[in-house]
Order: C-alpha cells, then sequence, then structure tokens
C-alpha cells in the first residue's frame, strides 16, 4: 500500500474530476445522487425518460458547480447504453486518451423472467 495514501486516507473518496453516471436521475434517490455527485466535484452524466424533469435536475448540478450531461434514455437497450457511455466518456478525461470499450450482455434470472443485463468492461487500447 502506497505510504501517501496512509498519509491522507480520504483520499481514496475524492471523486473531484471522476465521472459518474446517474439513471433514473428524475426520481427521488437518483436526483439527491446527482446532486451530491456534482457538489462533491464529480462530473454527471444523467439519464431519465422524462426530458424537462431532467433538464432541472441537470440545472441544480450545474449551479452546485458540476459538469453535467444528460440524455433522455434509459439503459433499457444495448444502443441507449452505449450512448450513455459514450456521453460519459465525452464527459470525462478519458476522451482525451484511447480506450475502447467492448459491451458484453448478460443474462440474469429474476423471479421467473429473465433480464439483461449490460456490462462494460475497460481497456486501454
Amino acid at each position: 500500500m502506497s505510504e501517501d495514501i496512509l498519509k491522507n486516507p480520504l483520499s481514496l473518496f475524492d471523486i473531484r474530476g471522476k465521472t459518474a453516471i446517474v439513471t433514473g436521475a428524475t426520481g427521488a434517490f437518483g436526483a439527491l445522487a446527482a446532486k451530491v455527485l456534482a457538489a462533491a466535484g464529480a462530473n454527471v452524466v444523467l439519464c431519465a425518460n422524462n426530458a424537462a424533469e431532467l433538464k432541472k435536475v441537470a440545472t441544480e448540478c450545474e449551479k452546485l458547480g458540476g459538469k453535467v450531461e444528460s440524455l433522455a434514455k434509459r439503459p433499457s437497450s444495448e444502443a441507449n447504453c452505449d450512448a450513455i457511455v459514450d456521453a460519459a466518456v465525452k464527459n470525462s478525461a478519458a476522451s482525451t486518451s484511447s480506450w475502447s470499450r467492448p459491451a458484453r450482455t448478460r443474462y440474469r434470472r429474476s423471479s421467473s423472467r429473465k433480464r439483461k443485463i449490460f456490462s462494460t468492461s475497460w481497456t486501454p487500447t
């Protein structure tokens, strides 16, 4: 473990300049999470269906000092997930370097139905 981390363990939780994707950003918990992340200095990518409410939450996050990108999309399809992740890459420092993002689709059985889960891994190229 690095000596610097031991001298300042709170640095492990510093999210300034990091990018967070918040889905359901117009709901009570999503909006709160987005505002807390923005106030802590994170770049936030907000996603929800309701474009009007999404704009309100984005404005509040910007007032708190966050860099905000909003998309009126839900992560309900691979195309939507790709658009959301692309917005996150555009909104972060990762866009200045070369990264590839192979999307994998996994299925998980929940109750008696299958739900599609999208998983993204980042690998430097």
